[in-house]
């Protein structure tokens, strides 16, 4: 600080030389300058070139009436320049980060910069905000990732006559089966044989169809919606992480109950309001967004919670195994009597079982992502865990279900490849739109 000092008495006119510089005894905290004439013109100190443009415009007001400079300020700048990943974050963010940083260092009043312009380390943790639409926004290194405020909920269900045709197909074939092994043989003991051979599989083959026929409808269904979102402007990409519980009447399949949260990626602005999906929330930092995801069941929310980053939820990331095995213990805890194969054929539903997810503040509203049996398939106490659990298999680790359908727009192919785009087309993953 004295060579500072020195220097700046010799190189200034030595007839203001003791009014320019007042004696600094030590490094404190603060640094007091006494007015200096060049200050006036900061262009001769920092080019006005390597100033953004919004703070070269009217600078010389910020160093009118020097003020002192505190180091915390000048701290709070470095810690906000620091946090900016200089490989990944765009030039305008870098240039404004070390302008305001350089501005700070000079002793100017430099206004904060907007919040979600610079990555901060509590982003995680903001609530999410409606998107504007019409307005400009910020280049971010994230994609324009939305969630829509409404789930998407739906129901599908078997009609009566759906459900006597299920029982009269199978029953059909299998009467049809034995007619053929009788004229073939020309035995009506063949012919029995056969039809107490295929009755066996009469149950489960009337389940597996009753299912494949609820999931075939509710997959048209999404595949609606998801044609209704894709017809919004400026949408490119729909993500939906479903989960389903279903009603048996018996050995059928009857009833399908979906719930699923839609997530868009849209390069423009997207409407106020999305018929049948509610206000699109905008949402940044994919990879610091932290999503609590806690386990309720009977009314009670277990203290074990699964926070992954919404990019690994989005992303398809499998539950943690200590997560899984904290919660299947809250699950057993009141089963402890009875035996693993007792627990096989236990058919009682659980009340009130669901995984809650909180992608905002702490005081957001829950909104379910899994309920029912989907809860259990997805710790690892489904009905097929339990069986390999009888011979010693460890549970299999499983992630959220999530549908990913692409929306081509105005000709630019985003798959390529004649094969892949026909079956992404066929199966609902390729949506193209003029």
């Amino acid at each position: 600080m004295r060579l500072i000092v020195g220097l700046c008495l010799v190189f200034a006119p030595s007839a203001r030389a003791q009014s320019i510089v007042a004696p600094v005894e030590g490094l404190g905290r603060t640094v007091v300058a006494a007015p200096i004439p060049w200050l006036a013109a900061p262009s001769m100190i920092v080019p006005s070139a390597l100033l953004s443009p919004s703070l070269s415009a009217p600078s010389a007001a910020l160093f009118q009436v020097p003020a002192p400079v505190k180091l915390e300020a000048v701290d709070a700048a470095v810690v906000r320049f620091s946090a900016i990943d200089l490989k990944s974050a765009p030039a305008a963010d870098v240039r404004g980060g070390g302008d305001a940083l350089m501005l700070r260092a000079l002793g100017a009043v430099v206004p904060e910069a907007p919040v979600g312009v610079l990555a901060s380390p509590s982003a995680g943790d903001a609530p999410l905000s409606p998107s504007e639409p019409g307005t400009a926004k910020a280049p971010a290194p994230d994609p324009h990732v939305h969630l829509l405020s409404n789930p998407l909920h739906a129901t599908v269900e078997l009609g009566l006559l759906a459900r006597v045709l299920h029982y009269a197909v199978e029953i059909g074939l299998q009467l049809a089966k034995a007619a053929l092994a009788w004229h073939a043989t020309g035995s009506p003991a063949a012919a029995l044989g056969v039809l107490a051979f295929e009755a066996i599989k009469v149950p489960p083959m009337i389940t597996a169809q009753s299912l494949a026929d609820l999931g075939l409808r509710w997959w048209w269904k999404r595949l609606a919606a998801v044609r209704r979102l894709a017809d919004t402007p400026g949408v490119t990409r729909v993500r939906v992480l479903t989960t389903g519980e279903v009603e048996f009447a018996g050995i059928l399949a009857r009833r399908k109950e979906n719930v699923g949260l839609v997530f868009v990626d849209a390069k423009d602005s997207l409407p106020a309001d999305i018929p049948g999906f509610g206000a699109p929330l905008g949402v940044r930092n994919l990879d610091e967004r932290r999503v609590r995801l806690t386990l309720i069941h009977e009314g009670d929310a277990d203290s074990n919670e699964w926070t992954p980053t919404l990019n690994e939820l989005l992303s398809g990331a499998p539950i943690p195994p200590g997560i899984a095995e904290a919660w299947r213990a809250r699950l057993d805890a009141d089963k402890k009597d009875k035996t693993p194969l007792r627990r096989l054929f236990d058919f009682k539903k659980e009340k009130e079982l669901r995984i809650e997810a909180r992608l905002g503040a702490a005081d957001e509203a829950p909104r379910t992502v899994v309920f029912g049996r989907s809860v259990k398939r997805l710790i690892g106490l489904g009905r097929w865990d339990r069986l390999k659990a009888l011979f010693g298999a460890a549970p299999a680790r499983r992630a959220i279900p999530i549908s990913d359908t692409i929306v081509e727009r105005g000709g630019v192919k985003v798959v390529n490849g004649a094969v892949r785009r026909a079956w992404r087309r066929l199966t609902g993953r390729l949506l193209v739109r003029p």
